[in-house]
C-alpha cells in the first residue's frame, strides 16, 4: 500500500512537470502568432482574459467527467439493480430467501445501489462557498501572469514564477501550516537554482532577459514596460501562493474531493471571468480593436476571430485546454498528499521542462522557434538540476533514500576495512 502511495505521488509529480510546462509553452506559442481579428487587420494574439477563460472552462470540465459522470453511473447501476429485483429474477431471489439487502451487500450492482442519494456530491454540497476565495485568487493570479507573458520571454516568465515558492512558505507559516525542516531546505535549494538560472540569463547577452528587451525595442515597446511586467509576474505569485495553501486546507480539513475542488473552481472562475474580468478588460484602454470608440486591452470577439482564422492559435488553445486539466489534478494530488510547499517546489522545477522544450524546438523544429544553446547554457542547466534536486529534498524522498542506504554503506565500509586489515569481524 505504501509503495502504491508513493508511485501515485511520483506520477503526479511527473504529470505536473510535463503538463505545467505545456501550459507555459502553449500560451507563449499563442502570443507569438499573428492573425486577422475584429476589424480584419493582422495583429498579435494578446488575450489574457480569453486564455484565463480557457483555463477555467477546462477545469470546469473536470467536474463533468470526474464527479457528475461517476455519480450518474452509480445512479444507472442502482436503477439496473432495482430492475433485477422487480423482474423475473426477483422470484428466484424470494424463493432462495435472498433479500434486497443481501443483493446490496453481495452483488456487484447491489454494492453500487447501496450508495444512497445523500452520498452524492450534488446533495452533500458540491458548490461550497469555501472554494470561492481560492477561485478568486486563482483568477487574479492567472490574469496578471497571462498578461505579463505577452512582454516577458517564456523561460524568464517561468523563472520569475519561482517567487511563488517563497510566498508559499511564508503564507504557510502565517496561516499556521506546518513547514518541516527538509521543506525549508528544499525551498532554499530551489531558490539557489532559480538565482543560478537568472544569473545565466543576465550574463548571456542573447539570453531570455536580453531577448525580451530587444524584442520590446523592435516592437516599439519601452524596455521599462518589460521591467514593469516582470514585477507584475512576481506580485501575481502572492495570491497564487495563498490559493495553494487554502486548497490544502480544503482537501485536508474540509474534506473537499480533488475533482470537486478543481471542477468547482472552474465553474466559479468561468463565471468571474465572464461577468467581471472580461467587461473590465474590454473597457480598459489597450491595443486590441473592438466595438468601443477606443482600443480595448482585451476583446474576446477579437480573440475568437483570430483563433478561427489561424489554426495554429486554435490548436495551441486546444492543447492548453487539455493540459490545464491534467496539471490541475496532478497539482491537487501533490497538495493533498504532501503539502502546498511541496507543490510549489515541484512547480518551480518545471522551468527545466520549458527550457528543454525550447531547445528542442530550436534545433529539431526550426531555428526561429525556442532558444539556442549559448555559452552560459551550462550554468542554466546547473540551475535547473539544482531546482530538480530541491523536489526530492522537499518531499523527503532524498532523506528516506539516505536513511535506507546509509546502514548498508556503513556495513560495506566495515567489511572493506576488515578485508584490508586481514581480520575477520563478527557478522554485521
Amino acid at each position: 500500500m505504501a509503495n502504491h502511495h508513493w508511485i501515485t505521488v511520483a506520477l503526479a509529480v511527473v504529470a505536473m512537470l510535463i503538463a505545467g510546462g505545456t501550459n507555459t509553452l502553449s500560451l507563449k506559442f499563442q502570443n507569438n502568432r499573428e492573425a486577422a481579428g475584429y476589424e480584419g487587420d493582422v495583429h498579435g494574439f494578446a488575450h489574457a482574459g480569453t486564455q484565463t477563460l480557457i483555463m477555467f472552462v477546462g477545469e470546469a470540465c473536470v467536474l463533468l467527467w470526474g464527479v457528475l459522470a461517476p455519480w450518474l453511473a452509480r445512479k444507472w447501476m442502482s436503477f439496473r439493480a432495482f430492475q433485477k429485483l422487480t423482474s423475473g429474477d426477483a422470484v428466484e431471489l424470494v424463493e432462495s430467501g435472498t433479500t434486497a439487502t443481501d443483493v446490496d451487500e453481495n452483488g456487484d450492482d447491489g454494492a453500487v445501489a447501496a450508495q444512497t442519494a445523500a452520498e452524492s456530491p450534488l446533495q452533500r454540497g458540491l458548490f461550497r462557498p469555501i472554494i470561492l476565495l481560492p477561485t478568486a485568487l486563482d483568477a487574479l493570479s492567472t490574469l496578471l501572469s497571462a498578461a505579463a507573458l505577452v512582454y516577458v520571454h517564456a523561460s524568464s516568465w517561468q523563472l520569475l514564477r519561482g517567487s511563488y515558492l517563497i510566498f508559499a512558505g511564508a503564507v504557510s507559516v502565517v496561516l499556521r501550516q506546518s513547514v518541516k525542516p527538509h521543506q525549508w531546505l528544499g525551498i532554499a535549494i530551489s531558490v539557489a537554482g532559480t538565482i543560478t538560472v537568472g544569473t545565466a540569463s543576465f550574463l548571456d547577452s542573447s539570453a531570455d532577459v536580453a531577448t525580451s528587451f530587444s524584442s520590446a525595442a523592435s516592437s516599439g515597446t519601452s524596455g521599462w514596460v518589460v521591467v514593469l511586467w516582470t514585477v507584475v509576474v512576481v506580485i501575481s505569485q502572492l495570491p497564487r501562493a495563498i490559493k495553494s495553501v487554502l486548497e490544502e486546507k480544503c482537501l485536508k480539513v474540509y474534506g473537499v474531493g480533488e475533482f470537486e475542488l478543481l471542477g468547482t473552481e472552474g465553474v466559479f472562475g468561468s463565471a468571474m471571468t465572464v461577468l467581471v474580468a472580461m467587461p473590465l478588460l474590454l473597457l480598459a484602454p489597450g491595443s486590441q480593436p473592438g466595438p468601443l470608440p477606443w482600443s480595448s486591452y482585451d476583446n474576446t470577439a477579437d480573440a475568437v476571430l483570430q483563433m478561427v482564422r489561424c489554426p495554429e492559435i486554435l490548436a495551441a488553445g486546444a492543447v492548453y485546454f487539455v493540459s490545464v486539466q491534467v496539471y490541475g489534478m496532478a497539482a491537487l494530488r501533490v497538495t493533498g498528499t504532501l503539502s502546498a510547499v511541496d507543490r510549489a517546489v515541484v512547480d518551480t522545477a518545471r522551468t527545466a521542462f520549458v527550457w528543454g522544450a525550447q531547445l528542442a524546438a530550436h534545433y529539431v523544429v526550426a531555428s526561429r522557434y525556442g532558444e539556442a544553446w549559448t555559452r552560459w547554457s551550462w550554468l542554466q542547466a546547473a540551475g535547473f538540476a539544482t531546482a530538480t534536486l530541491a523536489v526530492f529534498v522537499s518531499n523527503g524522498t532524498l532523506f528516506k533514500v539516505a536513511v535506507a542506504v546509509t546502514p548498508r554503506f556503513v556495513r560495506l565500509c566495515k567489511k572493506l576495512r576488515s578485508a584490508a586489515c586481514g581480520t575477520r569481524l563478527p557478522n554485521l
